[in-house]
């Protein structure tokens, strides 16, 4: 097991935004699918 520290969170999701992800929510406690639909809906008014 392995404590991941915020900067690690915050290298994550730029790599991941460098890959073309449209949006990363990274952190220790976070789960994807909480807000997925207003991620979505922000995404849809993005393009």
């Amino acid at each position: 097991m392995k404590y991941w520290t915020p900067d690690e969170f915050d290298d994550l999701k730029y790599i991941a935004e460098k890959k073309g992800f449209g949006m990363v929510a990274s952190g220790a406690l976070v789960r994807s699918s909480f807000h997925a639909d207003e991620v979505f809906q922000a995404l849809k008014l993005r393009h």
